[in-house]
């Protein structure tokens, strides 16, 4: 049997043979149906993998801070000033901490909510600087035309900086001439302005 002769056989037995016929449609409709339960599941995966990825987005923080002196859990940086952010003492586990918690040098951990949902806690190493006062003496004499820059602080080179108060914002210049009263002294270490210590001086004429 040719070619032609194979073709027009399956022609006939198609065309004269309904049964043959009901079990195709059958099998199309069955196909058809599991491919589009297919590309449904394949969709509906899609969806929920992208959703458990937007809900685990992590903070966007400095991954080490420094601060002078006492400070909170308030004062944690972080770079997006609207990003809903959770602190925690460890990696897992516990609850967030308040705000008004002083901290401490050690790694401190933060999650980020979105939706409602809290992201994986990624670490923060903070370090508190403590400056100690300059060592000073507390009574200084000078002659009239003596300056702030004459002023004598034990300090072993570290910046110091000189006030005509106990808490003016500006520092004086070293070339001000001194007058007879009371000046305030603080040291700088590792970025760190220390207390000031109050020095009276007396300058003869």
């Amino acid at each position: 049997m040719n070619y032609l002769q194979k073709q027009y056989s399956l022609h006939l037995i198609l065309r004269y043979h309904p049964y043959i016929m009901k079990k195709l449609n059958i099998l199309f409709f069955l196909f058809v149906v599991s491919f589009t339960n297919a590309q449904s599941i394949d969709s509906t995966a899609s969806e929920e993998n992208a959703k458990i990825k937007n809900t685990n987005v992590l903070p966007i923080v400095d991954p080490e801070q420094n601060f002078c002196g006492s400070t909170t859990v308030e004062n944690l940086h972080i770079n997006d000033v609207n990003a809903v952010i959770k602190w925690y003492s460890s990696e897992i586990g516990g609850t967030p901490l308040n705000s008004s918690l002083k901290l401490t040098s050690g790694t401190y951990y933060a999650s980020q909510i979105i939706d409602g949902n809290e992201s994986t806690r990624i670490p923060v190493m903070v370090t508190i600087n403590y400056t100690n006062v300059p060592n000073v003496r507390i009574k200084q004499k000078f002659r009239k035309s003596a300056t702030v820059g004459d002023l004598k602080v034990n300090n072993d080179g570290a910046p110091t900086n000189w006030y005509n108060s106990a808490i003016s914002a500006a520092p004086m210049s070293a070339s001000t001439p001194l007058t007879s009263g009371t000046y305030y002294v603080s040291q700088i270490l590792n970025g760190c302005e220390s207390d000031r210590v109050s020095v009276l001086v007396s300058v003869k004429p």
